[in-house]
């Protein structure tokens, strides 16, 4: 079982907030770069790069942000970092909220597609189904 925040925070933060906020790293986000490795290309189809954005903004254990998104023809991948056990969370636990917000990011596009599971490091790929 997992629970992943949803919504907006409000515009102003109580003096508790403030304070908590100030130990959290919570809003500082990886690089694109970083967790798309081939780079973000300006050309692809805006239902990629719309999901690719949307991605990168999911909430992740401890901040950690351990995916890596590819991009193929039609397709998503999600991998994560590494293998290496952190924190005893799961980082294909993660990668799950990044997708959610991957078929998002697609969806608000016009885009729906299905998900097949990987092993290893690559955890899975979203695969284009047909246009809304």
């Amino acid at each position: 079982m997992a629970v992943s925040p949803l919504g907006y925070a409000p515009e102003q933060y109580s003096l508790e907030e403030k304070i908590m906020s100030s130990f959290a790293s919570g809003h500082k986000r990886k690089d694109m770069e970083v967790i798309c490795p081939q780079g973000f290309k300006t050309d692809w189809p805006a239902w990629v790069k719309s999901a690719l954005v949307v991605g990168r903004l999911a909430p992740s254990a401890v901040n950690r942000q351990p995916w890596r998104f590819s991009v193929d023809t039609d397709a998503i991948k999600i991998s994560v970092d590494n293998l290496k056990d952190s924190h005893h969370i799961s980082k294909r636990l993660d990668c799950g909220i990044a997708m959610i917000h991957i078929e998002i990011g697609a969806s608000h596009e016009g885009i729906r597609g299905q998900w097949e599971y990987l092993d290893q490091s690559d955890v899975a790929i979203f695969k284009v189904q047909k246009k809304i």
